[in-house]
């Protein structure tokens, strides 16, 4: 039993270690959608507001959208500065919402063996 949960632990950090290296792989190869730069906009808006005490996001019509993430990526696009090359922009925009995924996933994954599930079906998402 216990050789059987250990290799289950070691197929677990198998695929979270391909998982990495196929999302940081294929992230330049990501399409930019529609909404891309209204939301940059929006981190734009706020971040000018928190650093700059700028009043426009009073006035902002997409004002009630949740701008913490958005903010974090244009500080890090100040940060490094991307302003000018929208391809390294957005390049950097997906490869952080890729990270974030791919925390989000691993510590579900995580959470779920340590307090809902025993055994392998944590894998496939199976909370019975």
């Amino acid at each position: 039993m216990i050789l059987r949960l250990e290799a289950h632990k070691v197929i677990v950090a198998i695929f979270f270690v391909i998982f990495l290296g196929v999302g940081i792989f294929i992230v330049k190869d990501y399409g930019m959608s529609w909404d891309e730069p209204g939301q940059r906009e929006n981190g734009i808006v706020a971040f000018d507001y928190v650093i700059k005490g700028d009043q426009k996001l009073l006035k902002y019509a997409h004002r009630e959208y949740g701008t913490f993430f958005e903010t974090v990526l244009v500080v890090l696009e100040k940060g490094l500065h991307l302003t000018d090359n929208s391809r390294a922009l957005y390049l950097m925009r997906h490869f952080v919402t890729f990270l974030l995924f791919y925390l989000g996933t691993f510590f579900s994954i995580y959470y779920a063996q340590e307090f809902f599930v025993v055994g392998r079906q944590v894998c496939w998402g199976v909370y019975s």
